[in-house]
């Protein structure tokens, strides 16, 4: 029975063994069919058939409707809410990775400014884009734009870090790429991404400036990497804010798991 990866696999058979999982959201429900025989005083499955029932081909139980209809419309009421205006798109998805991006520069400024309000200054602040189509566009700005951005829930930390730690975390951010020839480069921005590249395990990262060459190997990317116009020390100290699942190591960004936490947002 599989999860997680939010994938609709109606049926697979791997070595012999029945493989499924049933989408993401409750869009559907795993049903699982063995045929079982009593066989030398144990039972064997002797056959085995899988299917996911999909919600969109259930009639819905109008006693149920009626029960979380209030709850529904409370909730459309709060996420329909103006929190701000945007004077401009701020784009989101594979464009906000490959370009400067006015979203995620805005999650980053966010992140700055709410470290400083609570005491913890930064030096740096990272993010990533988590998904392909959330965007703000221009007028108004309502609690359900903000988490077409940010749809997941994370508290904002501040942690202290090296410039050691920073620089394996940035070669960890480049092995989002292909290793490719500067003398036979692919024709589109995403040709370069790797075969197991993640949107959201993509950083964005303000208060630095660095470069990466992809024609180098994985590990031995980075190529510049300052701070104010100078050099990053292998072992100055810097305080970076990020959110919790990437503080915690979250997608194997095991660099950020042991280091010193120094704030941690209530919310």
């Amino acid at each position: 029975m599989a999860g997680h990866s939010h994938h609709d696999v109606p049926k697979a058979i791997v070595n012999n063994v029945l493989i499924a999982e049933p989408s993401f959201w409750g869009k559907a429900l795993s049903k699982y069919t063995l045929v079982l025989e009593h066989r030398c005083k144990k039972w064997e499955v002797i056959a085995k058939n899988y299917t996911n029932l999909y919600v969109t081909d259930i009639e819905p139980e109008q006693k149920i409707l009626q029960l979380y209809l209030p709850y529904h419309q409370q909730n459309l009421r709060y996420i329909n809410q103006p929190v701000g205006v945007a004077k401009t798109e701020f784009y989101g998805g594979i464009k906000a990775r490959f370009h400067q991006s006015k979203l995620s520069n805005l999650i980053n400024q966010v992140q700055i400014k709410a470290a400083e309000a609570a005491g913890y200054p930064v030096n740096i602040s990272l993010t990533s884009i988590f998904n392909n189509t959330g965007k703000i566009a221009p007028g108004k700005i309502t609690r359900r734009d903000i988490y077409s951005i940010y749809n997941y829930d994370n508290y904002l930390l501040v942690i202290e870090i090296n410039g050691d730690i920073l620089r394996c975390a940035l070669e960890k951010n480049a092995a989002n790429f292909k290793q490719v020839n500067i003398d036979d480069l692919p024709g589109l921005p995403e040709e370069v991404l790797a075969e197991n590249h993640l949107g959201y395990n993509w950083d964005l990262y303000s208060g630095i400036d660095y470069t990466i060459d992809i024609t180098k190997p994985v590990g031995k990317r980075v190529t510049k990497l300052q701070l104010d116009g100078k050099n990053i020390d292998p072992n100055q100290v810097l305080r970076i804010a990020m959110n919790s699942y990437r503080a915690n190591g979250g997608s194997e960004y095991l660099m950020f798991k042991e280091v010193k936490k120094i704030w941690r947002s209530a919310t």
